[in-house]
């Protein structure tokens, strides 16, 4: 069966006569973060279709949600956590969730969860190719379209598959089902920060895909920077605290300071130093992760024909002097 056959419902009976059938709107929502906030933008009529714990950058109604692995399922080496790789409130999110949850597995403590039609799907379409959720996302999408659920238009957001498995294994097969969409009268909206469907016109050279990587890199280096920001801002905070720590300490006016008073101080030093102790890990670790996804990114400029020479002069994260948790002067020195 070709696809030119499978041309979508537009009417159906009621017993009372034909009448159109609406056409809908459907917005596919991903974890990237460059087009995941365009979601918020879109009117409350337009279906979200969701996917595994994208739910904690939403703030609007969802109709479909999608949960395809199984339960015991486990990211990276992790040991299973029995709630599909994710954290307890994932699990909470799928049984509370008022829509749909398509499933692959028996999930009975899940009161919407529905099979996924998996093979109804091959079989009308004649290919099993399907190498993520957002695959089977537009599968189902294109199954429904052609099954008197008309489809007018997908917006493709928080779905970018630039990451070094997503792109080469998981964006042809997404664009596959984008090409098969679209034949059959379904507009794909796609963002420019998303690398799906996006390449040169042989033989030229220079392409959306390049303008991607380049406005990737940008978004990266901002992020770097911010986490850079933040992590200074808390190890001069912890430096400044332990220079009040030092002074409270000495004899002179520990003297004057009451057992009350001193276990009141005690506990106020105790709980902002590990604040700020888990403020320090926490940007640490976002600019950590900047700096692996710009060198990433990197390697896609170089193959795109492009280049980023100012990425490697991002500034490390630098411990605050010691002297400056003592008393001290301005420096002699004067700045232009």
């Amino acid at each position: 069966m070709t696809l030119e056959l499978l041309t979508p419902a537009t009417t159906a009976t009621n017993g009372n006569g034909i009448k159109p059938v609406a056409t809908r709107e459907v917005v596919l929502f991903g974890y990237a973060e460059e087009t995941r906030d365009l979601v918020h933008t879109l009117n409350e009529n337009v279906e979200v279709w969701g996917i595994n714990m994208a739910h904690a950058f939403l703030e609007r109604k969802a109709h479909y949600w999608f949960q395809l692995h199984p339960r015991s399922w486990a990211t990276g080496g992790k040991s299973a956590t029995g709630y599909y790789g994710r954290p307890k409130e994932h699990l909470d999110f799928l049984q509370a969730f008022e829509g749909t949850v398509w499933l692959t597995e028996p999930a009975p403590d899940i009161p919407n969860g529905k099979s996924y039609p998996l093979a109804e799907v091959i079989a009308l379409f004649g290919r099993e190719y399907l190498t993520s959720t957002f695959a089977y996302q537009l599968a189902l999408a294109l199954y429904e379209h052609v099954h008197g659920q008309p489809i007018s238009t997908i917006h493709m957001f928080g779905i970018n598959l630039t990451a070094l498995e997503e792109y080469a294994g998981q964006r042809p097969c997404a664009e596959y089902w984008i090409g098969r969409l679209e034949q059959a009268g379904v507009r794909v909206d796609i963002p420019v920060a998303s690398a799906l469907c996006k390449g040169s016109t042989y033989p030229l050279r220079g392409n959306e895909l390049q303008e991607h990587a380049v406005q990737r890199q940008q978004h990266l280096k901002e992020k770097y920077m911010i986490a850079w920001a933040n992590g200074n801002t808390a190890l001069a905070m912890m430096t400044e605290l332990k220079h009040w720590a030092k002074f409270l300490s000495t004899k002179e006016i520990g003297e004057g300071i009451s057992p009350e008073v001193r276990k009141l101080i005690q506990e106020r030093f105790d709980k902002r130093h590990d604040t700020l102790d888990q403020m320090t890990n926490q940007f640490s670790a976002d600019l950590n992760g900047a700096l692996g996804m710009s060198n990433n990114n990197q390697h896609w400029l170089g193959l795109l024909g492009a280049a980023d020479f100012k990425a490697p002069a991002l500034p490390a994260l630098r411990q605050p002097h010691d002297r400056l948790a003592d008393d001290f002067s301005l420096p002699q020195a004067k700045t232009i």
